[in-house]
Parts: C-alpha cells; structure tokens; sequence
C-alpha cells in the first residue's frame, strides 16, 4: 500500500475520506461530500503509525474544471467505454473502473476536451485547515476507537462550512507521521514542528504536501 509505505518513510499523505469516488465526480456532483458511515480506513492507517491527521476545507478546485465527459457518460460510451475498462483491467483486474476512470475535461475557455485534465488558473482556491488531531492512543485493532475518531475528524464538515461562508467546498484529511525526522545533514527534529496544518481532499487536488516549505506556510493560515 503506497500509504503506508510513504508514513513509513516519514511522508505526508494527502487523502479523499470518500476515495476514488469522491475524487471521479460526476456532473452536478461538484462540491458534494461522500463520507462513508463504515470506512475508517484511514483512521486505522493513522493509528497503525502514531500520524498526525490534519483535516482542511477548500473551496475552488471544483469550478476550476469543466467537464466533457463525466466517468459515467465516459463509460457508457460505445468506443471510450471498452477501451477505459480495458485499461483499468490490464492495471490491476480488482479495480473498479467506477472509482478509476478520469472523467475528461474541457480545455479552459474553450468547448473541447483536454487529453489530461488542465485547471482553470484563473479560479482562485480557498483553504481552512483545522487542528491536527492525534492517533497516537488509538489502536489501530480497537474498532470502536477508531470510529470515534473518525467521527471526531467528520466532525469538522459544518466547521469547514461556516469558515468558508459557502456551501461550495471540498474536505479533504493529511496524515502525517510523528516519529522523527532526518534532515539530509543527519540532524533530527520531530516531524510535529513541520505540519501543524498538513493535509490536501477533496486536493481536492489542491496543495502539495511533503513540500517543507509549503507545509509551514500551511501551518501560518
């Protein structure tokens, strides 16, 4: 699991709580939250290494794409359809093509669809991080625990709402390991001093994270 592996090398990870579906939304999806009730992967992954998990709110990635085709009419497509279930089947035959398919956009400012997905740098982002909530005593084995803590990080939906002022925003979570880093001269220091505020979602494709310098201008929002 590439999760694991970067919190295992210490890397920030940035995460959609709904997953491959919240990030291949369909037309007039824009905006909407896919939190599921029995899916608290992420908080298991959390806990397994002591990590940091950072939730944010951002508004604006959304309106930065128009859509030409969504996954749905994309696969329903008599041509593209075979030729995108074909592709996912040769990657790995237990994925869901639902959850993996790239919808595809329209060029910006223009009514015709882009080979890879192109933002509109005109549409400005906003993002609200909140604090980080600690993993560290919570078993990753324990069930109910780790319910409760997710439910503590869904808690910040209506917070994100009412710092935006809008109904139009994403929400997305980071986690971050807290065992030490290594700077590159050999020197430690604890990874808590870097992201007090990590953490990309519904991005929604939106910061960069494992970037230091953007983690600490995160941290001052």
């Amino acid at each position: 699991l590439t999760a694991a592996r970067l919190l295992r090398e210490r890397e920030a990870v940035l995460l959609f709580p709904g997953g491959g579906r919240e990030v291949m939304k369909r037309r007039g999806e824009e905006y909407q939250l896919f939190w599921r009730d029995d899916r608290a992967d992420f908080v298991r992954l959390a806990a397994k290494f002591d990590a940091l998990i950072v939730p944010f709110a951002a508004v604006g990635a959304d309106d930065a794409y128009k859509l030409f085709l969504d996954t749905d009419e994309l696969l329903a497509n008599p041509v593209l359809g075979p030729l995108a279930r074909g592709a996912v089947a040769a990657l790995d035959g237990g994925l869901d093509p639902a959850e993996t398919v790239l919808p595809v956009a329209t060029i910006p400012g223009l009514p015709l669809p882009s080979p890879f997905p192109v933002p509109d740098l005109r549409q400005r982002l906003y993002f609200r991080f909140f604090e980080p909530i600690d993993s560290r005593d919570v078993s990753p084995s324990d069930a109910s625990a780790c319910n409760a803590l997710y439910a503590q990080v869904r808690a910040t939906t209506p917070a994100g709402r009412c710092c935006l002022g809008s109904d139009r925003w994403q929400h997305v979570c980071c986690l971050h390991s807290t065992s030490p880093l290594k700077r590159r001269h050999g020197r430690e220091k604890s990874s808590r001093h870097i992201p007090r505020a990590l953490m990309p979602e519904h991005t929604d494709q939106n910061i960069a994270i494992g970037d230091k310098k953007r983690l600490a201008a995160a941290q001052s929002l």
